[in-house]
């Protein structure tokens, strides 16, 4: 076994073996901006913005747009838009293939008919940070249990935040009452989970959902309401997230 050091005292490094190291600690991501939106007709704009992005040799590049751009895409297709670290002055390409050029990441996807854009869709990775969320949850022995909890996920009102899982254990010693949950990203409530049953259980739910806007009350809500005197719990919960922005 032959093991060595990168970037010691001694040396000088190059460009070249800085932008590996970053290459193999980064991951590629667009820092800021580079959003792509509906101009006019087959046109679409590009904000500007910071990127990181690998070469096809791995080596990380920062790629830096102080102004907008935009690009005249094909019609009557599906358009991906490109951003480039090693491409010469085309920085920004579009294409009809999905496959990703080896220095290049997707920042949107177009389609276009009769002469305008029909979707935009973002598909820039913005620097995601996971997160997992834990509560303990609630039992109850006692008539007229009413139970009812927002885990709010957003709390500085400045991420976007993609619900990835939502795991929790319930139980209940009647088969009557309902023990539901919601997730809200912004637009109003959605139902997960609708379970009763006299067995534990572990709700393992994958909404996979995403707000669209940063500053909004993204939360999800476990409820459940029984006039009767049954044993009823929500233990253990745990929701995953991704946040950005």
């Amino acid at each position: 076994m032959a093991i060595t050091r990168t970037i010691i005292a001694t040396d000088t490094p190059t460009a070249s073996v800085i932008r590996t190291w970053l290459g193999n600690t980064q991951d590629e991501r667009v820092v800021s901006g580079f959003l792509v939106t509906d101009v006019s007709a087959l046109n679409v704009g590009i904000s500007a913005g910071t990127a990181l992005i690998k070469d096809a040799s791995g080596e990380m590049y920062q790629v830096v747009s102080t102004a907008a751009d935009s690009l005249t895409l094909t019609d009557d297709t599906t358009n991906y838009v490109y951003l480039h670290c090693d491409n010469g002055s085309d920085w920004l390409t579009n294409s009809e293939s999905s496959t990703v050029p080896a220095d290049a990441i997707l920042l949107a996807t177009v389609v276009t008919a009769s002469g305008d854009i029909t979707s935009v869709t973002d598909n820039r990775e913005l620097g995601k940070q996971s997160k997992v969320y834990c509560a303990l949850g609630k039992s109850y022995r006692s008539s007229n249990v009413v139970y009812n909890n927002y885990i709010h996920l957003n709390p500085s009102f400045g991420k976007y935040i993609r619900i990835k899982k939502v795991k929790y254990y319930v139980r209940c010693t009647s088969d009557t009452p309902y023990i539901y949950s919601y997730y809200n990203t912004g637009s109003g409530e959605v139902e997960m989970d609708a379970y009763h049953g006299t067995s534990a259980s572990e709700r393992d739910l994958t909404p996979n959902v995403t707000s669209t806007d940063n500053t909004a009350d993204v939360y999800v809500r476990l409820y459940y309401a029984y006039a009767g005197s049954p044993y009823l719990s929500i233990t253990s919960i745990r929701i995953y997230v991704e946040e950005w922005g």
